[in-house]
């Protein structure tokens, strides 16, 4: 990927993310003086239930697009991955109950999960177009999509809310914007038939074993990874009655740290994101020169831990007093504040996530991020029953610090091992 090709990709891709989150977070504070803390915390409780399902029948499949594009893998990708969601959308509505009720403890997700579960297929197709023009190096429809997706998100709560309120209000909107995405994905697709033409499915099915075999370990990874923040979730309000709250302050709280606070403090990350998405496609091109690896590492790292100091110094000087301001909830100004101290690590994580990931260590990131999800399921059962919420933020904080240790050691053991570069490279 030449330089100027990366800049532009990152560049259209970081103004559509800004503003998305800006539309974000408009919606997340109608939404929360609409529904209120406890139904945020309702919603967030889904999530990771959701998450898991997406980890099964996309993430994997979409990693290996980006890295691999061609129309043949394309084709393979989406019918591989719809499959899947299918099946999950199926097993969701199954055990919708058993789900809520024995593990999220929680009787309102059952309504949410079915209903939830509907955007499961349409996340794929979504998901499978949107990797295939990252992997082109063409971020305009990603970004397009993203952009309209939050606007038709944004619309359609005025519409829901004449019928409806609560958590289903927000699981409504957010099927509503997959549903419109899937649309401009046909459109897309019917404008630019012609150039598909000549595929046939024996083609097609040629390259499902291939597939495969790319995306099993980043799939585990991140099957792994959802299942153990689906107990987190799951735990958080349960330690929290443990601790003193009530059932509707415990999921209050959940909503007001990770729907409201950790978005917020989060929203800088729509650039390191930007920055990972096209870091895959360039370090998978770059793999035969350490002296590319390096220059990359470098720059990745610079400009997290810079950005990351620059928004913990914003979230502890003004941003707690706008998080106050806008959704005027509870405590969320000190939560905001300690919560920031995790934005260097979070960047620093997405950043070398994607350059583990185009680098073939899956590996290395499924067992650092489990090592430290155990941190902090840690920190969860045994320290918030004593000291309540900040015991939670706390445990975050530690376990992404050792997290982004990891995946430096992880990419520097990496650039140990092959140093000895075929001149062609240097």
């Amino acid at each position: 990927m030449s330089g100027s090709k990366f800049l532009k990709g990152t560049f259209i891709l970081t103004i559509t993310g800004l503003i998305i989150r800006l539309l974000g977070f408009i919606f997340k504070i109608y939404l929360s003086r609409t529904i209120g803390a406890t139904a945020i915390g309702t919603f967030q409780l889904v999530l990771p239930v959701m998450a898991l399902c997406h980890a099964i029948s996309v993430s994997g499949i979409e990693v290996t697009l980006s890295k691999n594009t061609s129309y043949f893998n394309a084709v393979s990708c989406l019918s591989l991955s719809f499959f899947l969601a299918v099946g999950c959308m199926l097993v969701l509505n199954i055990f919708a109950t058993p789900i809520s009720l024995y593990f999220l403890n929680n009787r309102d997700c059952i309504l949410l999960l079915r209903i939830f579960s509907l955007s499961i297929p349409l996340s794929c197709v979504h998901s499978m177009f949107y990797s295939y023009y990252i992997g082109t190096q063409n971020a305009v429809f990603p970004s397009l999509s993203q952009l309209l997706e939050q606007i038709i998100r944004f619309a359609s709560i005025f519409i829901f809310s004449r019928f409806t309120t609560g958590a289903v209000l927000a699981v409504l909107s957010t099927l509503a914007g997959e549903g419109f995405s899937v649309l401009l994905c046909i459109g897309l697709y019917l404008m630019k038939k012609n150039k598909f033409s000549g595929i046939s499915l024996k083609d097609t099915r040629k390259n499902y074993g291939n597939i495969l075999k790319q995306a099993f370990p980043i799939t585990i990874n991140r099957l792994v990874l959802s299942g153990v923040q689906s107990l987190e979730t799951a735990f958080i309000p349960m330690m929290l009655t443990l601790y003193g709250m009530t059932a509707a302050d415990s999921l209050g709280s959940l909503g007001i740290i990770t729907g409201m606070a950790l978005p917020l403090v989060l929203f800088p990350s729509t650039l390191v994101n930007a920055v990972s998405l096209m870091l895959l496609p360039a370090v998978s091109k770059a793999q035969g020169s350490i002296w590319a690896l390096k220059k990359y590492g470098k720059r990745a790292l610079v400009f997290s831990l810079v950005l990351g100091i620059v928004c913990i110094i914003f979230f502890r000087t003004i941003g707690g007093h706008l998080a106050n301001l806008m959704f005027k909830a509870k405590s969320i100004r000190k939560i905001t504040e300690l919560l920031s101290l995790v934005c260097p690590f979070v960047f620093i994580n997405t950043t070398y996530k994607s350059i583990l990931n185009a680098l073939g260590r899956s590996y290395n990131i499924l067992v650092n991020n489990m090592f430290c999800e155990i941190i902090c399921l840690f920190f969860i059962v045994f320290f918030i029953p004593k000291h309540g919420e900040n015991a939670y933020i706390i445990g975050v904080i530690i376990s992404q610090a050792v997290n982004s240790t990891l995946c430096l050691i992880s990419f520097n053991t990496y650039i140990r091992q092959n140093q000895e570069v075929p001149k062609a490279y240097q």
